[in-house]
């Protein structure tokens, strides 16, 4: 397997709960049995395939004794069994669940593409997990038995597949020099504002040199990978956000949305320099300079609100707004002067345009590359909007 070797000992080792690290080390004379369901570490002298050699395959119930030594500890690593996938979402939904953390009721797995290139951990639930993949779970106080049953193989031989949700979500990416991270938020109205079990998930910080997570909005003191709230109201929601950036340096914040409703109004605020920047668009940015030894929550939040057409003193009746095309160009009559922002959707949800309205009687928007379709143009400051349909058509 060309493992990578070391002072008498290989590059190959089990995972402590107790010491929370990659321990012991394999040594050259070490004649211990690998046990089926437990994860290892391995590194190689160079990229290649690990080839397991017996003379039974694993087809029974295989348990797995889990153990939480520590209210921070609690994280094992094993592995699936099988010569087959197995099915993810059967994995946690038997007994299994029962004897895990109810903040960290998912199986995380590594993928080194994550932070920028320099790995981390990710959470799921639901999915493939491929033959003899090792990933972690987090044990409840205690511990307990994980039970691998042949009822949750899958018939392939499926490497990881993701299952995807249909519940509208924002993601907060965070970006520093070479380094990202990133946090989740989904929108369901089966969720509340304190802990979900199996639909909020703790994060593991696999990263040493960066991480981003979440506060739930009643906070239990966890740092969450996946915070899951109901929809949003008119009231802002005011999430905290933590960072952990131990070399310091220049932070940038952006969001990528799913399904999420035009509706939404999304910023980040930043309690030490007082500023308040809208990320409604997956171009927005916003950035600041963090000391070294940066570690936690307290000076970032991110802000959701519902918005609602409003009509204020000396805002626009939607009334009166005049919205035409001629050659390619999309004019708008009737805006005020200052900080009105335009942006420009298509039905799909693809944002065509974010930017502020400039300060003369008529605003044009080049529409020319826009493909024929319905579009909604969303006018708006910060106590106002409104939202219009735009049809464009060949004849423009």
């Amino acid at each position: 397997n060309n493992i990578r070797t070391g002072v008498g000992d290989f590059d190959l080792a089990p995972y402590s709960e107790v010491t929370d690290n990659w321990t012991p080390y394999t040594t050259f004379d070490n004649s211990v049995i690998m046990l089926p369901g437990t994860g290892y570490s391995v590194r190689r002298n160079s990229a290649g395939s690990i080839t397991f050699v017996g003379n039974r395959l694993n087809t029974d119930t295989i348990p797995v004794q889990i153990k939480c030594s520590a209210e921070t500890n609690g994280w094992n690593c094993i592995g699936n069994p099988y010569t087959t996938a197995i099915d993810a979402t059967l994995f946690l939904d038997n007994e299994n669940k029962a004897n895990l953390d109810e903040n960290y009721q998912f199986v995380y797995l590594w993928d080194q593409s994550l932070a920028g290139g320099t790995g981390d951990y990710f959470p799921v639930s639901s999915g493939n997990i491929a033959p003899c993949q090792g990933f972690f779970v987090n044990a409840k106080r205690g511990g307990g038995i994980i039970s691998f049953t042949p009822e949750m193989r899958i018939p392939s031989d499926a490497n990881f597949k993701s299952g995807e949700t249909h519940w509208p979500s924002v993601q907060l990416i965070a970006e520093s020099s070479q380094l990202s991270n990133e946090t989740t938020i989904v929108f369901n109205n089966r969720m509340t504002s304190g802990l979900d079990p199996g639909f909020d998930a703790g994060k593991l910080k696999g990263n040493s040199e960066i991480a981003l997570f979440s506060r739930l909005l009643v906070d239990n003191g966890i740092d969450f990978a996946i915070q899951a709230l109901p929809e949003l109201s008119d009231e802002v929601s005011r999430i905290p956000i933590g960072i952990d950036l131990p070399s310091g340096g220049e932070i940038s914040f952006r969001v990528v949305t799913t399904r999420l409703p035009m509706d939404i109004k999304i910023s980040i605020e930043d309690i030490e320099s007082g500023i308040t920047t809208s990320l409604g668009s997956n171009d927005s940015r916003y950035s600041a300079i963090l000391p070294p030894d940066t570690y936690g929550i307290g000076r970032f939040y991110l802000q959701l609100q519902k918005t609602t057409t409003q009509n204020i003193n000396n805002h626009p009746d939607p009334q009166n707004l005049k919205i035409y095309s001629l050659n390619n160009m999309l004019y708008i009559e009737g805006l005020a002067p200052i900080n009105t922002h335009l942006q420009l959707f298509s039905a799909d949800g693809k944002q065509w345009l974010d930017r502020l309205a400039s300060n003369t009687k008529i605003n044009t928007i080049d529409i020319s590359a826009m493909p024929v379709g319905i579009y909604l143009l969303r006018i708006y400051d910060s106590s106002w909007i409104s939202t219009q349909k735009i049809f464009i058509t060949n004849n423009r």
